[in-house]
């Protein structure tokens, strides 16, 4: 840039051109009143014309307005004219923004000129930047970090002995742990911040990491001054002193103590469990790849004093066990190997029995997945396992006295039998053939024979019966007991001379028909029985349905698909009844009640085995010469309530 403008003379001209500064003088255009409108440039220097960020876009002859104009400055105009006609100088750090660069400048009037002068300042305001935005960023780094940080500077007497140290540096997270903020501990001792760190071992440290150089790390407790907690810690030398920086890990410290106390808890449970706990974990090949080889083996890690008892091993030698060894002694077996690989693969859970030769006793094994490896537990079934095998060997030899039962039943209903039907055979040819013949005693106790007899053939017929009811439900299908009863009345008729019977609606059920059908002929038997001489018979039979807790006991397990709903059959009758306290007694085999001679003392307790292999009840309530109440309960079928 080569400006034609007037000069300076030539000793002011070397002079400006010599300076180091940049230095322009400007030249002002007045008005006809004698104010300064615009400036002229009137002489630039060397070193301004080296600057050509400063002067960018200017071209000689322009005036000071066109060039701000160009430049979006004319803000500066006003200034320099001030200046001009005030003749206070004014010192400008100016920023080049398309060059990026600073310059410090002094406006200046000299004698009928403006003078500005300028020096380049782009290098040491950068440099100033960076160390700004890198204490910026240090500062930063203090106020968010989660750690800790203090430097502390030594504070020495007269001797060279470190006596305290000063705060020179810290930051929020220290502040918030002390309950301080940073302006109160900076520049203080540590002696009147914290006392009781000054006068404990924490004093002790710093002095000896600033005399010996020695960095030290370790976690520490702290307690005083309101402080409580636990923390991770540095200690590092920094010039005289030391840079202190920590985590507190209090929670991280209470959580690991809280597990370890949850540790101590579970270990004391599992040891009071008389379970056998043991838990496994995976050890595996080594992939070349790096990923999880197949399973090899696994480890104990982890048992209760049950499992230990029941290995009877000294505790030194758990860390031993393994799956393929379950004790140091055992040469070797893959079954369980196979059975623990095969629940870490599958992730289901597998079960057996197993006999263990230390002390010959039986366990149930059970073994599920746990992370990768598996939960053992075994739990002690000798008794049970021996009891099982008693109750197999009395099962064994209940079947064998069945079967001679079922023999003797084949038997009996054919050897006994026989012999009574030739006593009513004969019996009844003397009556019919030969009466006159017989006096009347001869007569009366023919009679008093052929009674006898058919009393004896009605109790083999229902000891035959009671019998076969052991076997259970024989032909099981729906049944109904409006038929049933209908029949029942229909066969008793000839016995029911003056009696009233009321049936209502009767329900279709799951069950043996001959079985109900003879439990209904006993109860109403029973009833033409026990009637009052002079009291016509009444016999009502009514049903509904009931929720199984309206039950006055747990029934047995119901046949075919339990709905929860039982039919209520109840049969009263205006009989002789009974006293309560035989509800009971009147169901048992061969049981009379006082003064009753009549029966065979099985039809009731056939009745209540008929309601038992029916999943039922049959129970009774009386009151002497006020009759008696019968009531079966039947489980309702959901097929059949649904198909009616």
């Amino acid at each position: 840039m080569n400006p034609v403008f007037p000069s300076p003379s030539l000793p002011l001209a070397d002079v400006l051109n010599a300076s180091l500064n940049g230095v322009i003088l400007l030249q002002p255009i007045l008005h006809t009143d004698g104010s300064v409108v615009d400036f002229t440039f009137a002489f630039i220097n060397e070193r301004a014309l080296a600057q050509p960020g400063l002067l960018k876009g200017w071209q000689a002859g322009m005036t000071l307005r066109h060039w701000y104009a160009v430049k979006g400055r004319a803000g500066l105009l006003d200034q320099y004219v001030a200046v001009y006609q005030t003749g206070h100088p004014l010192y400008i750090s100016d920023y080049q923004l398309d060059e990026n660069e600073w310059y410090e400048m002094t406006v200046a009037r000299v004698g009928g000129q403006l003078m500005i002068t300028f020096h380049d300042v782009t290098q040491a305001n950068r440099a100033l930047r960076q160390v700004q935005r890198q204490r910026d960023l240090l500062q930063a780094m203090l106020d968010t970090s989660p750690a800790g940080i203090v430097l502390y500077e030594a504070i020495r007497n007269e001797e060279g002995r470190i006596i305290d140290f000063r705060y020179v540096l810290t930051n929020p997270a220290n502040a918030r742990v002390i309950d301080r903020s940073v302006a109160e501990m900076t520049g203080q001792p540590l002696s009147a911040v914290l006392p009781s760190a000054y006068y404990g071992d924490f004093f002790q440290v710093l002095a000896e990491v600033t005399e010996s150089g020695v960095s030290q790390q370790f976690t520490f407790p702290f307690e005083g001054d309101g402080v409580q907690g636990w923390f991770e810690a540095t200690f590092v030398r920094q010039g005289d002193g030391v840079l202190f920086t920590f985590l507190d890990i209090t929670a991280l410290k209470e959580s690991e103590q809280q597990q370890e106390q949850q540790a101590r808890l579970l270990q004391t449970v599992m040891d009071v469990s008389q379970t056998a706990i043991s838990l496994y974990r995976v050890v595996r090949e080594r992939s070349p790849d790096g990923n999880p080889g197949p399973i090899r083996n696994f480890r104990l890690v982890l048992s209760n004093q049950q499992a230990q008892l029941s290995w009877g091993l000294p505790t030194e030698q758990f860390q031993h066990l393994t799956a393929v060894r379950p004790r140091p002694d055992d040469s070797g077996s893959d079954v369980v190997l196979d059975r623990f690989i095969r629940v870490v693969e599958t992730g289901r859970p597998e079960t057996w029995e197993a006999h263990s030769p230390v002390d010959d006793r039986w366990h149930k094994v059970l073994v599920a997945k746990a992370d990768d490896g598996v939960v053992v537990a075994s739990v002690d079934i000798t008794e049970s396992h021996l009891y099982q095998q008693r109750l197999e060997a009395a099962n064994a030899a209940l079947n064998r006295l069945n079967e001679k039962l079922q023999r003797f039943s084949a038997v009996a209903s054919h050897d006994l039998q026989e012999p009574l039907r030739k006593v009513k055979f004969y019996g009844d040819m003397l009556l019919h053939d030969h009466a006159l013949v017989l006096d009347d005693e001869g007569v009366s106790l023919l009679k008093v024979m052929r009674e006898a007899a058919e009393r004896m053939q009605r109790l083999i017929d229902n000891l035959l019966f009671y019998a076969r009811l052991e076997a259970g439900l024989v032909n099981v299908e729906a049944v109904d007991l409006q038929a049933v009863v209908s029949q029942v009345v229909d066969d008793l008729s000839l016995n029911m001379q003056g009696a009233t019977i009321d049936v209502g609606p009767l329900p279709v059920v799951n069950g043996d028909c001959i079985q109900l059908g003879q439990l209904f002929q006993n109860l109403f038997t029973n009833a033409l029985k026990y009637r009052r001489p002079e009291v016509p018979l009444l016999l009502q039979v009514r049903a509904d349905r009931v929720a199984s807790d309206q039950l006055p006991q747990p029934p047995p397990q119901p046949i075919g698909s339990a709905s929860g709903v039982f039919w209520r059959i109840v049969l009263t009758d205006n009989g002789v009844g009974f006293d309560p306290q035989f509800a009971d007694r009147i169901f048992q085999s061969f049981q009379r009640l006082p003064g009753r001679t009549s029966g065979t003392g099985l039809g009731l307790a056939i009745g209540r085995q008929v309601a038992e292999n029916h999943g039922g009840l049959l129970t009774a309530t009386g009151r002497p010469n006020q009759g008696a109440t019968f009531t079966l309960y039947l489980p309702a079928s959901a097929e059949l309530d649904q198909a009616g």
